[in-house]
Order: C-alpha cells, then sequence, then structure tokens
C-alpha cells in the first residue's frame, strides 16, 4: 500500500466515523436552556411551541437512528440521552403532575410502559436501564447520569452526552451526586454514612467501584471514610424534580 492510498483509507475510515455518529445538539440545548442545577423547567419548555417542536423532532431523530452503526463511546451517550429524553417526554405528557410515580399503575408506575422509540423499535425505560444499559455497557456510573424525574435521583446536567465527553460527565455527574449532602454524607459524630438507595437498588452494579463507600472516597470532596463504616440508606424522594 503506497502512502497516497494509506491516506485515502484513513480519511475515508475517518469519514464513515464522522458519518455514523449522532447528532444530539438539539437535546443539549433543551438542557442547556431548560435544566437549572438539575431541575427541570417541564412548564415552560411546553409552552415554547418553538422549543417543544425541537425537542420532538429529536425524539423523532431517536427513533430513525441506525444504533448498531454507531462506537461504544457513542452507543453508550446515545441510550444515555435516550432514556433521559424519553423520561422528559413523559413528565411533559402528564403535566400537571407532583411526582413520575402518579404516572401509569401503581405497582410499576411508567417504566414498563412501550414509550421510547428508537431506532424502530418500541422500548420501555426499564429495558433501556435494566437489559441495554447495565447489560451491554457493565458501567456503574450510568446510574449518576439517568434520570428519572424525581428529586431523590441524580441531577439532570445541562448537557447532553456524546461520544467525545462521557467519560468526563460521567464523572462529573459520579461527583456532583456524592458531594449532594442532601443524598450522600457521612455522620462522623455517629461513624454512619448517611447514602442513596440507588447503592442498595444497584449494589452488585457499583461492587467494581468498592461500593457505596468506594463511590465517596473517589469523588469526595470532603473527608475519605474508613470501608468498614456503618451504612444508612436515605429514603428516597420521588417528588417531581422540577415543575
Amino acid at each position: 500500500m503506497n502512502f497516497k492510498t494509506l491516506v485515502l483509507t484513513i480519511i475515508l475510515s475517518l469519514s464513515t466515523v464522522v458519518a455514523n455518529a449522532f447528532d444530539h445538539s438539539k437535546f443539549d440545548l433543551i438542557l442547556k436552556t431548560y435544566v437549572k442545577d438539575g431541575f427541570v423547567e417541564y412548564t415552560k419548555l411546553k409552552e415554547s411551541k418553538e422549543d417543544l417542536a425541537k425537542f420532538r423532532s429529536y425524539l423523532k431523530e431517536l427513533n430513525s437512528a441506525k444504533v448498531g452503526n454507531l462506537e461504544e463511546n457513542e452507543k453508550l451517550a446515545f441510550w444515555i440521552n435516550a432514556y433521559n429524553a424519553y423520561t422528559i417526554e413523559l413528565i411533559l405528557t402528564h403535566l400537571p403532575v407532583s411526582s413520575i410515580k402518579k404516572i401509569g399503575n401503581l405497582i410499576n408506575g411508567p417504566w414498563d410502559q412501550n414509550i421510547c422509540k428508537v431506532g424502530g423499535e418500541t422500548y420501555t425505560l426499564n429495558h433501556i436501564e435494566h437489559k441495554i444499559l447495565r447489560v451491554d455497557f457493565k458501567e456503574p456510573r450510568i446510574h449518576f447520569a439517568i434520570v428519572c424525574a424525581s428529586i431523590s435521583c441524580p441531577k439532570l446536567l445541562s448537557t447532553a452526552f456524546t461520544a467525545k465527553n462521557v467519560e468526563e460527565l460521567l464523572d462529573v455527574a459520579g461527583s456532583d451526586f456524592i458531594n449532594d449532602s442532601s443524598k450522600n454524607i457521612f455522620d462522623a459524630k455517629e461513624g454512619v454514612f448517611k447514602t442513596s438507595k440507588i447503592f442498595s437498588w444497584f449494589g452488585e452494579d457499583f461492587e467494581s467501584m468498592g461500593g457505596a463507600i468506594g463511590v465517596w472516597n473517589k469523588y469526595t470532596k470532603s473527608n475519605q471514610i474508613s470501608k468498614d463504616s456503618d451504612i444508612d440508606f436515605m429514603d428516597y424522594d420521588w417528588g417531581l424534580n422540577g415543575k
């Protein structure tokens, strides 16, 4: 292979990668406009015909996406954004609502409803979380990135995930979550780590990070704590993360 052929091959390969990348810019604009410190201005978004149209255009693009053609990090970013976007859409279609748990039946809420149209298929939020994100990627930090529209959830970031920023944003989300004293705090007097039920529900996922205490010690801006500290899981607030 001569030099010109090699260069042409590299250019064509890069062009293919760029062509396959999914554009999340519409969602990024919505997040930057309507997410303030993790809380979503749902009503304002619904009242803006222009921005609501942009947001729903993005949902249509999710449905027409060629997910199988995406690179690994792009797939991870794609599915995180898809989960968060369809959760926002769920709330928008049920406003006014005080909690996501008020939607759907009393047992499963809305998480088993077929509301997520992605790549020409229809999924539930539970399927995206438990059958795709948790199974295909084995990435515990996704639990800091996907947001089920509730106060005790991690705060929704005001930036869309992309292949380029997904690693950085997962750490940002992890740090934000751990350093939020309403969700995680060490009571030095009692020697008890009071933490989110997310670490109870998905304890197996966090084993690779040393569990809840390992995650605290990785991201905390406070003091490190002993791995033998007692753990107390806080009550989960399902109130809506916005208005």
